[in-house]
């Protein structure tokens, strides 16, 4: 969307612009959403047609306006772009098999049978006795943290079979 009447270098409106509201609102929508138009140079005669809008300037180290084969000018950006990796978080994970079953159904009857006296009205029950069970299972349940996620099996698996081979 070319915007003619406005100087981006300096950030003020040309003199005999048309449409001046237009550029205003245009200008004032990137300063409220934190956006900035990094080409500041004329792309075709006295205006910018190109405009890069970006909201990290800093990605952005070189922008050059080369001569073109018409009388639009060519915009040469380069990027800063690194990939990011995320971290996975440590997160507790319920040991099942080690569980007492039979104290785990006797605090969830008796925690029901509690819920029931305590209030009538459904949603505020439906909370109480979500929160109630997560702490329950908290307090029995054996946790041990874990770090990263097991490998696939097949790629377990290929390893594997790759040193049966190797020993046969």
């Amino acid at each position: 969307m070319p915007i003619p009447g406005w100087d981006w270098k300096n950030k003020i409106l040309k003199p005999k612009s048309t449409h001046q509201n237009i550029h205003y609102d245009f200008g004032n929508t990137l300063d409220d959403t934190g956006l900035v138009q990094l080409i500041e140079y004329p792309t075709r005669k006295d205006n910018i047609l190109d405009l890069m809008i970006t909201n990290l300037p800093n990605q952005v180290p070189r922008i050059e306006i080369m001569p073109g084969i018409s009388d639009h000018d060519i915009v040469f950006m380069e990027f800063k772009i690194t990939p990011s990796k995320l971290k996975q978080t440590p997160r507790n994970v319920p040991i099942y098999n080690q569980a007492n079953w039979e104290t785990i159904k006797k605090k969830r009857v008796y925690l029901q049978h509690t819920i029931q006296k305590v209030n009538h009205i459904p949603l505020m029950n439906f909370a109480l006795h979500q929160n109630k069970t997560k702490e329950l299972v908290v307090s029995i349940f054996h946790t041990k943290s874990s770090l990263q996620q097991k490998p696939m099996g097949y790629i377990r698996n290929k390893k594997i079979n790759e040193k049966k081979r190797q020993t046969l």
